[in-house]
């Protein structure tokens, strides 16, 4: 037991150094995990928040239609910055966001606005359809 204390006694700058650098790993992991978690409860927030707003596509009118498709790029922009999660939006809405793609929505882009416009929709969608 006395050695044990010597060698602390001793080397207790070093034994300090250790500690905090564990900690400040321990934070890190931790913080990244709480990000990680608020991330995916955004999404989940707004997830709900587009479907509560518009059911269904084919039914909505043509100003309503225009914002949906805002809606689905402004989401598609946070998943590209990471503000979103697209594992989430794969999890919960693929199939209908890649459907409403292929049924309504790719039409209706090519009908109303320019190749370049919502590009970032397009692009998930994309990767949306190869990971089928």
């Amino acid at each position: 037991m006395d050695k044990v204390l010597i060698f602390i006694k001793e080397n207790k700058d070093i034994l300090s150094l250790v500690i905090s650098t564990i900690m400040m790993l321990f934070s890190v992991f931790v913080y990244r995990k709480t990000v990680e978690r608020d991330c995916k409860n955004q999404t989940i927030k707004k997830l709900a928040e587009i479907r509560t707003e518009y059911r269904g596509f084919g039914p909505l009118s043509s100003e309503k239609k225009k914002r949906y498709i805002q809606e689905l790029e402004f989401l598609s922009i946070g998943v590209e910055e990471k503000i979103y999660s697209f594992d989430i939006i794969k999890k919960m809405s693929k199939k209908r966001l890649v459907s409403q793609y292929d049924k309504y929505i790719e039409k209706f882009l090519k009908e109303q606005y320019k190749e370049d416009d919502y590009k970032s929709y397009k692009k998930m969608i994309k990767k949306l359809q190869n990971d089928r």
